[in-house]
């Protein structure tokens, strides 16, 4: 996430990883901040009905766009969405998709209002006059993409998704629970019932074998690390419309999802299953089926893909259109260029080239020019739509039109797969590293250690499901319904290295895990485990002449971040800081992060073989060091990112194992253990 309010006793557990040689730093939130804070969090309060806070009905009535147009940087960004308002927008109730080309250009009329609004002032006027009068799912996901992106909204928590919108991630039958615990208890004083979820951590009771690592797929952070991504970086976004520049946007977009592959491999092999295999859009097929269990708010269910379906043109875009923009993009990398609009040629052989291949392949609104199309959209709206291609059976968008449902559908991993075969394609054009490429001279890690057992394990997960309700947080704030799932989670670990070095230097020392054997017990090697690899930590460092003993905690790895707060928590720390009974800090984090319980991919009973790798290397930046140094993945607009190697450096390129026998490289085999919680309470 963007930027989280702290406490005094966590701040800097929470949600940012600090180099292990700068020190930790901490702004208490504001008076002013704890306020917008406050009536952000009233916004989102059960947005499937009209506000119930009188305060900001009032402000919402009141309001005038015609009369209030000078407080927006363009009068013209109002005046178009008057046009789409008085023409007729999607009504409150309807399902809205961000795919849906219609759909899109009346949220982006919205997001206009929200972003350019001159001040929060305006902001929160026009967000207050909107929430009534727009469709609720638009009105959240404009207003979310708006907080982000705003500068004065920095330190501002959006509540998690999964409350917002509960039926989007609870089984059908919960939800009915839920409300008849409600009805019957509403009025019971601090009444609390926790609702259950069927045990799909025991994958050999499921027919479907993909069932097996819906556990980690269904996991509600793996869903909130896409929609952060995905508010982070809008594929509609125009960055010079929105004045934002983000360095290495495309290979940062690319890197992403390489990784999030790459995870969800390592959960395929800890269930014995083989990797993901990619969608060929040529056989037009969809292998895997998948049934939801999940729908939306207004009771419509999202629908169900049998196996093996086949994939149909959509009104606006077709199947060969995907193929096109594939074949396309082919060309281009085995060129090694692209033209522009204006016919000028851009290299794809420099450094900027990755970055190049990934705004081509995502279809971003910098890219100069729309020959190459948006190959990433329109293979997922292909999928998303297979059922109902047309609309004539009147069904609903699929999970992966939706940034915070779409990790649910095992289809996400194979599209993502098949898009990721383009990057492969262009990385296996780039000279393979050398020796010399790799060597640190004068530097040689001596060992490495982890200190402690690897272990994983499920725990209990819960969280509340108030949206599914009615009523205002004052009525309902001593009445939790919550749903209670399993997840996994680790034991916390320290790694140990032991580096020599023959000077005093910064040195950047990155640590990755990949998997020793595939699925069939075959030992891999080094070539075949690099496009497995995992980045588990990359930190900055500043070593001694002789000997130096690094020490790192699994909690401190820069790309991971603790668990959110709830809603109904946050109100609270929110109006006792306030009140001045507490006092929350704001720490600016420059990642959205990957959740931190799922930094080890889950073991095995009898133990499971992974290779670690750790590589000390010269620290070399570009960037202007600050407080808020950080090697993380978002929030990086306008700074350059801190590190000047590719992403996934070294296993970025084809590789041959005496290259990497360099001193300043060390492999190590470790073996991640599964146990129950109660085991591990019993050890």
């Amino acid at each position: 996430m963007r930027a989280v309010f702290l406490l005094a006793a966590a701040a800097v557990a929470a949600a940012m990883a600090v180099p292990v040689d700068e020190k930790s730093w901490k702004t208490p939130a504001t008076p002013e901040l704890l306020s917008v804070q406050k009536t952000l969090l009233k916004l989102f309060w059960r947005v499937q009905d009209f506000n119930t806070y009188t305060e900001q009905v009032e402000v919402g009535k009141s309001y005038t766009l015609e009369e209030d147009i000078d407080s927006y940087k363009s009068k013209e960004y109002v005046k178009d969405f008057l046009i789409a308002y008085k023409k007729g927008m999607l009504p409150r109730g309807d399902i809205f998709s961000v795919f849906y080309e219609p759909h899109r250009k009346q949220m982006i009329k919205l997001f206009d209002l929200f972003y350019f609004a001159k001040d929060y002032e305006t902001l929160y006027k026009v967000a207050c006059w909107a929430r009534d009068r727009v469709n609720e799912y638009m009105f959240v996901y404009a207003l979310s993409v708006a907080v982000y992106h705003r500068a004065d909204m920095r330190g501002i928590v959006l509540p998690p998704f999964y409350e917002i919108f509960p039926q989007k991630f609870v089984d059908s039958e919960v939800v009915f629970k839920a409300y008849h615990e409600y009805m019957n208890h509403k009025n019971t004083p601090d009444y609390t019932v926790s609702i259950p979820v069927s045990n799909y951590t025991e994958f050999w009771y499921q027919h479907d074998l993909e069932q097996r690592v819906a556990y980690f797929s269904e996991d509600l952070g793996i869903s909130m690390h896409n929609k952060f991504i995905q508010l982070e970086y809008p594929f509609w976004m125009d960055a010079k419309k929105y004045s934002l520049t983000l360095d290495r946007k495309g290979e940062l977009y690319y890197w992403i999802y390489d990784q999030l592959l790459a995870r969800y491999d390592l959960e395929r092999f800890a269930n014995w299953l083989p990797e993901t295999e990619p969608i060929d859009f040529v056989d037009h097929i969809v292998k895997t089926g998948y049934v939801p269990h999940v729908g939306y708010m207004n009771g419509v269910d999202f629908p169900v893909r049998p196996e093996h379906m086949k994939m149909e043109d959509l009104e606006d875009m077709t199947v060969e259109d995907v193929l096109d923009y594939e074949r396309r993009i082919r060309e281009a990398i085995d060129l090694g260029y692209f033209f522009d609009r204006d016919g000028t040629k851009i290299s794809l052989k420099d450094d900027k080239g990755i970055d190049w291949v990934g705004r081509l392949i995502h279809g971003f609104p910098d890219v100069p020019t729309s020959y190459y199309g948006n190959l990433t959209t329109y293979a997922f709206a292909l999928v998303s739509h297979i059922v109902d291609p047309l609309h004539k059976l009147g069904a609903a968008p699929g999970l992966l039109e939706h940034a915070e449902t779409a990790p649910r559908d095992p289809a996400f991993y194979s599209l993502h797969k098949s898009v990721n075969r383009l990057f492969i394609k262009y990385k296996e054009h780039l000279t393979p590293y050398k020796r010399e490429d790799l060597v640190f001279p004068g530097v040689k890690v001596e060992s490495v250690e982890v200190d402690n057992k690897l272990v994983t394990y499920f725990e209990d997960f819960e969280f509340d499901l108030y949206s599914v309700f009615t009523g205002t947080y004052e009525s309902d704030k001593n009445v939790n319904i919550k749903y209670r799932v399993p997840r996994l989670n680790h034991k916390p670990f320290n790694y140990k290295f032991e580096v020599s070095s023959d000077k005093e230097q910064d040195v950047i020392v990155r640590v990755f895990l990949g998997p020793k054997y595939d699925v069939y017990g075959k030992e891999l090697t080094l070539n075949e485990k690099r496009t497995k690899m995992i980045e588990m930590d990359k930190f900055k460092y500043s070593l001694t002449s002789g000997k130096t003993v690094v020490t790192r905690s699994s909690e401190d790895a820069f790309l991971t971040y603790k668990d959110e707060w709830s809603t109904k928590s946050m109100i609270e720390k929110v109006e006792e800081a306030i009140e001045g009974k507490t006092t929350l800090y704001k720490e600016e984090t420059y990642h959205c992060g990957f959740p931190e319980r799922l930094l080890l991919p889950r073991g095995r009973k009898g133990g499971m073989p992974f290779s670690l790798f750790v590589m000390v290397s010269p620290y070399e930046s570009t960037a202007t060091e600050s407080k808020t140094f950080s090697f993380g993945y978002c929030s990086a607009y306008d700074r350059v990112y801190p590190d000047v190697k590719p992403f996934g450096y070294p296993f970025d390129r084809k590789i041959s194992e005496y290259d990497f026998n360099t001193p300043n490289i060390f492999f190590k085999d470790v073996i991640i253990f599964h146990k129950t919680l109660e085991e591990i309470n019993r050890a």
